[in-house]
């Protein structure tokens, strides 16, 4: 926990939509981590997602794996996501 703890700080001082104001993408890029990390840092909302690929109980009803894939493919990579980008690439080395 301490390690994930640390990539988060890492990641949310670099993209803080205060430290970027004329970056149109930090505030998303703070908000994609800031909703990682929720789940990362709670152990049974990590467990949801590790069985279902869903974040929490209410996109698990509405059956929305896609979304919660797509935000942890970034970060971690995943079997059958499309492949990052540089700068997603990137952005899952410097997490990692």
């Amino acid at each position: 926990e301490a390690e994930i703890r640390k990539a988060y700080r890492r990641l949310a001082l670099k993209w803080h939509p205060d430290k970027n104001p004329d970056n149109p993408q930090a505030t998303a890029e703070f908000q994609r981590i800031s909703a990682a990390y929720e789940v990362l840092s709670d152990e049974s909302r990590r467990d949801l997602y590790d069985r279902t690929g869903c974040m929490d109980q209410d996109e698990l009803d509405e059956g929305g794996f896609d979304h919660a894939a797509d935000i942890f493919a970034s970060f971690f990579g995943g079997a059958g996501c499309v492949d990052l980008d540089a700068e997603e690439q990137a952005m899952l080395d410097e997490f990692l």
